[in-house]
């Protein structure tokens, strides 16, 4: 679409503008504000899982192989989430082939690979179903629809998984890129929460 294309153009444009600075005080703000939501959908599953003796698990035991966190490595402009990667949480990364997304477990003494794209991913072949995905967008809209890149890579994955996978779905941009609407088509995967410096959307 069009306004799409335009839109997407006009970030990236000012993406290279970007005080860093700004940047940096931003970027910390959404990485509190995702840990605090993480936090929240863990003391969730806490409580979901917790047996009859009412014994209280603790946070870095739920999201273990079985409930990872899916996470990204951020290109130039976009929110760097890597510092959570310091968390007690385990976590997967998106490895690309062609437009199919697969996330493979993903620890910070890996020495990452270049992938398709130019985008690099760890050497893993181990294919985790995070239970949640944190994803990147050029815009969110207060629906939560997201503009990317347009390859449609990450909703071609949410379509693939097996309808019964609860999975989390989080979108994180600056506040300047949470927009009233965007133009939405039917492919077009909606978001659990959209997460900025300024803002924390349930939808």
């Amino acid at each position: 679409m069009y306004l799409k294309h335009s839109l997407r153009k006009k970030i990236l444009a000012e993406r290279t503008l970007f005080d860093r600075d700004k940047f940096l005080a931003e970027n910390k703000l959404i990485v509190e504000n995702t840990k605090l939501v993480i936090c929240a959908l863990c003391k969730n599953l806490s409580n979901k899982n917790r047996d009859s003796t009412e014994v209280e698990t603790d946070n870095s035991e739920i999201f273990s192989a079985a409930n990872p966190i899916g996470l990204y490595l951020p290109l130039k402009g976009e929110p760097d989430l890597t510092s959570l990667l310091d968390e007690n949480w385990v976590f997967c990364l998106p490895k690309i082939n062609g437009d199919k997304i697969e996330f493979v477990h993903y620890h910070k003494s890996m020495v990452l690979e270049k992938g398709s794209k130019g985008i690099k991913h760890p050497p893993s072949d181990t294919i985790l179903v995070p239970s949640i995905v944190i994803v990147p967008g050029l815009a969110y809209c207060q629906k939560g629809y997201r503009l990317g890149f347009g390859s449609g890579c990450y909703d071609k994955y949410f379509s693939r998984l097996i309808i019964n996978t609860p999975t989390t779905k989080i979108g994180v941009c600056f506040d300047k890129y949470l927009l009233e609407s965007l133009p939405i088509e039917k492919h077009d995967t909606k978001f659990d929460y959209v997460i900025t410096e300024n803002t924390v959307l349930k939808l």
